[in-house]
C-alpha cells in the first residue's frame, strides 16, 4: 500500500478533500492489523528533519518486521510550505540538493547503531558527525539497525536532479508513464545515474501509477468510460487545469487539433515528471488536447477495457522491459479495486505473471531487492577521497 501525502487543505467545492489523515498513523494501524501487507510512507525532505524521519521509519521497520518503505519527496508547492513556516521554498535545484543530503543522512543514521550478534549487548552506536549544507547532526540513532535490512526507499522525480536523486538512493521509482518508449529511455537515465553514484549493480524497480476502468462486460466498460468522459469535458475545471499545466491559453485553441510539442511548456503546479510523461505521449501518438484529457487520470495513465484487455496491456508493458510492475490508483477503492483483484489478477496469475501466494515476509524481499545496505554517499565520498 502506497500512501501519498500533500499536507494542505484545498477548499474546492467540486472535489472532496484529500490527504486529511497523517499517512504514518494510517500506515502504522494497517501494518499492525494486516500481517502480510507492506506499506510505503510519503514524507518530504523539505519539511521534515532527517533525524525524526530516520527514527520514525526505523521504528516502524522494526515493529512491522521489514514491511515499510519511504517515498522521498522534495516539496514544490508553496501552499504546503506556508503551513510549516514563513520561509519561501528554495528553487528546484536547492530543494533536490537538500533532498539528497537528507536522504543520505537518514540512511547513515539507519546504519549508525549495529546491534551486534545474539547475546552481544555491547552498545555499538557511533556518531555520524554530519555537518552539511542543510543539516548538522551528530547521531547515532536511538533505534538499532534491523536484521532484515533498512526500509525500502522510493522516489518519483524525473527532472535531471530527480533522476540523480533516484539513481543515488532509490530502490523503487513511482514513475509517471504514458509512453513505453519514453519509460525505457527514463530507465536508462536512472541506471546511468546509479552507476555515476557508485552503485555497481543497481536494482531499481520502476512501478508507475496506473488508473483502470474495467467491467465484467464490454458494455459495462463502455458505460463507465462514457461517464468518465462526461465528467471531464474540454470546457470544465479539469481541462482548464490541464491547459494551465501545459502553458496553453484555455479556450483559445482547437481541442481536437493535434498538439504542437514546441508550444508545450511546464506551467501551473505540474511537477516535471508529469510534464515529461505527457509530452512523451503527445509526441508518440500525435494526440489532441481532448485525447490527452481523456487518456490521463489524476496525471497517471488510464487504461480502459475488459479484464482480459487490462491484463493484455499490463503484460505488454511488462514484457517490453519498460516497467517492473504497476501501482494501481483505483477511482473507487471499493468497486474498482474489487474488480482488479477478483477479475484482472486471476488472469495475470493464469499467465504466470503474478504470484498465487507470497513466501517472502519483508517488503525488500517482495521486490527482490538486495538485502545488504548500500554504501552511503558519504562513505563513497570518503572512499573516493
Amino acid at each position: 500500500m502506497f500512501l501519498a501525502d500533500h499536507p494542505v487543505l484545498y477548499r474546492n467545492v467540486t472535489e472532496p478533500p484529500k490527504h486529511t489523515l497523517d499517512p504514518l498513523i494510517i500506515l502504522s494501524m494497517i501494518l499492525a492489523a494486516v500481517p502480510d501487507i507492506g506499506g510505503i510512507y510519503t514524507a518530504s525532505t523539505t519539511l521534515n528533519h532527517p533525524y525524526n524521519l530516520a527514527r520514525r521509519l526505523q521504528s516502524l521497520n522494526w515493529l512491522s518486521k521489514g514491511r515499510v518503505g519511504w517515498n522521498v519527496v522534495a516539496t514544490w508547492n508553496p501552499d504546503v510550505a506556508e503551513n510549516y513556516g514563513n520561509q519561501p521554498l528554495g528553487d528546484h535545484a536547492s530543494r533536490y540538493s537538500q533532498a539528497d543530503e537528507a536522504t543520505d543522512v537518514v540512511r547513515r543514521l539507519w546504519q549508525s547503531w549495529d546491534q551486534g550478534g545474539e547475546g552481544d549487548h555491547t552498545l555499538r552506536g557511533q556518531p555520524i558527525d554530519h555537518d552539511g549544507e542543510y543539516f548538522s547532526i551528530k547521531g547515532p540513532l536511538t533505534v538499532p539497525n534491523a536484521p532484515f535490512g533498512p526500509p525500502v526507499i522510493c522516489q518519483a522525480g524525473a527532472s535531471s536532479q530527480g533522476i540523480a536523486l533516484g539513481g543515488t538512493h532509490a530502490d523503487i521509482i513511482y514513475a509517471v508513464a504514458h509512453s513505453k518508449k519514453g519509460t525505457l529511455a527514463y530507465r536508462q537515465e536512472l541506471l546511468a545515474a546509479a552507476t555515476k553514484a557508485g552503485r555497481s549493480d543497481p536494482t531499481i524497480r520502476i512501478l508507475p501509477g496506473l488508473r483502470v476502468i474495467t467491467g465484467s462486460t464490454s458494455e459495462e466498460v463502455a458505460r463507465k468510460a462514457a461517464a468518465e468522459d462526461e465528467a471531464t469535458p474540454v470546457d470544465g475545471p479539469r481541462a482548464e487545469r490541464l491547459a494551465e499545466q501545459l502553458s496553453l491559453n484555455f479556450g483559445q485553441f482547437d481541442p481536437d487539433a493535434p498538439l504542437v510539442i514546441e508550444t508545450l511548456k511546464p506551467g501551473g503546479s505540474l511537477p516535471q515528471g508529469f510534464f515529461r510523461a505527457l509530452v512523451d505521449l503527445v509526441e508518440e501518438e500525435n494526440l489532441s488536447f481532448r485525447q490527452v484529457l481523456q487518456r490521463r487520470a489524476e496525471n497517471h495513465r488510464l487504461v480502459v477495457g475488459t479484464p482480459n484487455e487490462i491484463a493484455d496491456d499490463i503484460e505488454t508493458w511488462w514484457r517490453s522491459g519498460a516497467v517492473d510492475g504497476f501501482t494501481f490508483n483505483p477511482h473507487s477503492v471499493g468497486e474498482d479495486l474489487s474488480l482488479i483483484l477478483e477479475e484482472v489478477v486471476p488472469i495475470l496469475q493464469s499467465r504466470g505473471l503474478y504470484p498465487r501466494e507470497y513466501e517472502d515476509a519483508t517488503l525488500r524481499e517482495r521486490y527482490d531487492l538486495e538485502g545488504r545496505p548500500r554504501t552511503t554517499v558519504q562513505e563513497k565520498r570518503l572512499v573516493d577521497a
